[in-house]
């Protein structure tokens, strides 16, 4: 067992943990509406990179797995949407993205 690796491993964990909670958090305290358009568009980016870190660690016939993976990361964009078709702030559009990244994290680490 390298013990170099589970400690690599360990690393990435706490910074994409403590990016999401932070991200989320933020998500959900920032007044202004072009900090939050921002952050939500940066938080469904990162939606999406745990969906791909999440799918990518995933066998090849996995296929199942991995659409689940994916599934979890586009809940992003369906905030995303509900954001940007509907022009004004809602609290269906920042608990998409949320989810998306806490149940795609907590996915990703199990």
């Amino acid at each position: 067992m390298n013990i170099n690796a589970i400690g690599a491993l360990f690393i990435l964990f706490v910074i994409l943990s403590l990016f999401g909670a932070a991200g989320t958090l933020l998500l959900f305290t920032v007044k202004s509406e072009k900090a939050s358009d921002i952050l939500m568009i940066v938080m469904a980016l990162f939606a999406i990179l745990i969906a791909f870190l999440s799918s990518s660690g995933q066998p090849d016939n996995y296929v199942l797995q991995r659409i689940i993976a994916w599934g979890i990361g586009l809940l992003s964009l369906g905030g995303l949407i509900f954001r940007f078709i509907f022009k004004k702030p809602q609290f269906i559009d920042k608990l998409l993205i949320a989810l998306s990244v806490i149940v795609g994290l907590l996915y990703l680490f199990s």
